[in-house]
Order: C-alpha cells, then structure tokens, then sequence
C-alpha cells in the first residue's frame, strides 16, 4: 500500500481512482534470490508457475482497498468532493488475467 502511494501508482480519473497490481517484478510473491528469469537451471520456470501473487486473492485485494482508503480519510485526502470509488487491478500470472475490484466508502 505504501509503495503504491510513493509511487503515485493511484491514478484519478473524473469519477473514479485506480491502480495495477503487477506480478512481475524481481523477487515478488515471495520469489528467492536466483528464482528469477535469468537463472541457468529448469527450476525457476517451476518456481514461477508455482508462485502466486498475494493480491490474486479477492479477500486480499479488498482489504488492500480498505486499508487505503482508511489511510486517506483518515488524512482528508479523499474526503467530501475528492471522495471517488477506488478500483483495484491485480494481476493473475496463472491465467494471464486480472482481478478487479471496486471499493467506495458510504
């Protein structure tokens, strides 16, 4: 959560924010040193597919959501007129899809 805000990941559009969720970086989800796509050995292709991206989960990405809207209520960030629905776009490497989620605060 907190990278995407130092990153300013958030993107706002006129009646709603979003953000990606890539699974692609050097050691995400948990990946080891050596596990990555330049290793000599047959592992790492195994190791890629048996790994899984935490926010590839709906519970996960919802309280992801959740947890960044409390941070920028809780900041007056997104409050009153600035208050806009919060859609989340995660990565699934497995299928080669994306989980989306919507999140708006009543």
């Amino acid at each position: 959560a907190v990278n995407l805000v130092e990153r300013k990941a958030i993107n706002r559009l006129s009646h709603f924010r979003y953000a990606y969720l890539h699974a692609t970086s050097h050691g995400a989800n948990g990946g080891k040193k050596g596990q990555g796509i330049g290793s000599s050995d047959g592992s790492s292709r195994d190791a890629q597919k048996n790994q899984h991206h935490i926010f590839a989960k709906p519970l996960a990405l919802t309280k992801l959501a959740h947890f960044l809207m409390d941070m920028h209520r809780s900041n007056n960030k997104w409050t009153g007129t600035r208050a806009l629905p919060l859609v989340l776009l995660a990565e699934k490497p497995q299928s080669h899809t994306y989980l989306v989620i919507g999140f708006e605060y009543p």
